[in-house]
């Protein structure tokens, strides 16, 4: 029985390491997003202890240098919290260009594996059927042969 050969399998392969390379891609660019998510969380974090010692000092007596200390170290938390989240977005609006970059990449494959699979179907009809025709006319000549030979 001769072999199916996909004539386009290089290309295949193409198509599947580019799907690949989409996916480090991807996963490289999740991984910085989750990173920025917790810079994020601990900005917050470190506002929250910085607002509740804030309150545990103007309880008593006020001290100006102290409010200044905190309102500056406020608002520098505050400009670092802005930055965060707009580089946070950048992110995640370049993960989602990732993500939609490996899905066009698996659909491109996808649509070549069925192009293999309808062409491995297709010759193993045209295998069969070729094995068929050769059977039948095969039973037919030894037909045809006995029928002579019970004539003669």
């Amino acid at each position: 029985m001769k072999k199916f050969r996909y004539r386009l399998q290089a290309l295949l392969k193409l198509r599947e390491h580019v799907e690949r390379e989409r996916q480090k891609e991807l996963a490289a660019t999740t991984l910085k997003v989750r990173e920025q998510q917790s810079q994020v969380a601990e900005i917050y974090s470190k506002t929250s202890t910085a607002l509740e010692s804030k309150r545990e000092h103007q309880t008593g007596r006020l001290d100006l240098v102290d409010m200044q200390l905190f309102s500056r170290y406020l608002h520098r938390l505050k400009r670092d919290t802005i930055g965060a989240e707009e580089f946070l977005r950048a992110l995640k609006k370049t993960e989602g260009k990732k993500r939609q970059a490996l899905l066009d990449a698996a659909r491109e494959r996808k649509i070549d594996e069925k192009l293999k699979e309808r062409q491995q179907n297709q010759f193993y009809k045209e295998y069969e059927l070729a094995a068929t025709k050769e059977a039948d006319e095969a039973g037919l000549n030894s037909f045809r042969a006995r029928q002579k030979s019970s004539a003669s």
